[in-house]
């Protein structure tokens, strides 16, 4: 279980970076 929750988190924080990757340069002129 606490391993599980790391990966969890782990893949929430690469999804988030992905996210602010691909929406920062198109959402800011």
């Amino acid at each position: 279980p606490q391993r599980a929750a790391e990966l969890l988190r782990w893949g929430v924080d690469c999804i988030c970076t992905d996210a602010i990757d691909v929406i920062g340069p198109n959402f800011h002129p």
